[in-house]
């Protein structure tokens, strides 16, 4: 509906002209509300700037170096399509030319995501740096041509922000996540709140970092309180638990449940405080 109103639009603009030409949806912030937002977290920092009516670019720069670029385009403006990145002289650098060739979008294409990879996203960076402008271009079938304008205003202060923010992330290997332990309370499928920390943190790094991993393994135990049947069903409840809690945010690789029940302790339970260890899940990732 929302594509449709804007041919519309645009095709009543074009009534002075030739018949056969496709409607052009041409979108761009003001200069006012140029904007460049800082976003960090533990994997990656980003700059982010919000082109109305269309949605928002995003530079991306991981703990691991990796540099994107990528466009989260508004529902109804994108189906899929190979997208062409330009770049060009801002408005006030007459007389400066760029090269012609266009950047192609790679193929993680889905959802309003468009994505370049290493290259493209430099070379984006460097331009905006120098001041030039950058261009989004597509076609949706034969209904209309879209092109957004990405604006280098108070970019050069952003990616200062952004190179600091660089400079804080921690170096990550599998080696962190390859194994996460969450606990229980006695009796209870609900992870705590460490251990929902834990597994948040978990899923961010398989959403960025987790191409590798197969399989995600979660293994619920129990201590010894109660029949072993009890605690059998009791294990498996609390791996369903962690199963659902990485489900919901986000991870997309298969998952893999069992339980031990009671068995397999890592301490005796003899004491509350062995017993507590006890009552866990281990997620174990499998490339």
């Amino acid at each position: 509906m929302y594509l449709q109103r804007w041919i519309a639009f645009a095709a009543l603009l074009m009534l002075v002209g030739t018949s056969h030409a496709q409607p052009l949806l041409a979108f761009s912030a003001a200069m006012a509300d140029v904007k460049w937002r800082l976003h960090s977290g533990p994997f990656e920092c980003r700059l982010e700037q919000s082109i109305p009516e269309f949605g928002q670019v995003n530079l991306i720069q991981r703990a691991d170096g990796r540099l994107i670029f990528e466009a989260n385009v508004r529902k109804g403006l994108y189906q899929g399509q190979r997208v062409r990145l330009r770049l060009q002289p801002a408005p006030w650098q007459p007389g400066q030319s760029l090269p012609a060739d266009a950047l192609e979008s790679g193929n993680d294409t889905r959802n309003g995501l468009i994505r370049f990879g290493e290259m493209p996203a430099r070379e984006v960076m460097f331009a905006l740096r120098n001041g030039h402008f950058a261009t989004l271009d597509y076609t949706i079938g034969d209904q209309a041509r879209v092109r957004a304008q990405i604006s280098s205003l108070r970019f050069r202060s952003a990616l200062v922000r952004l190179q600091t923010c660089v400079g804080k992330l921690k170096p990550v290997t599998f080696a962190d996540y390859e194994k996460t332990l969450v606990h229980f309370a006695t009796g209870s499928d609900k992870p705590s709140a460490r251990g929902r920390a834990r597994l948040a943190r978990l899923a961010e790094y398989l959403r960025i970092f987790g191409g590798p991993v197969r399989i995600v393994r979660a293994i619920g135990n129990t201590d010894n309180v109660g029949s072993a049947s009890s605690n059998y069903a009791l294990g498996l409840r609390r791996a369903a638990a962690v199963e659902h809690f990485l489900r919901e945010h986000g991870v997309t690789q298969a998952i893999s449940i069992a339980s031990q029940g009671e068995y397999r302790p890592v301490a005796s339970n003899r004491t509350s405080r062995d017993r507590a260890l006890n009552r866990r899940t281990t997620v174990v990732l499998i490339r």
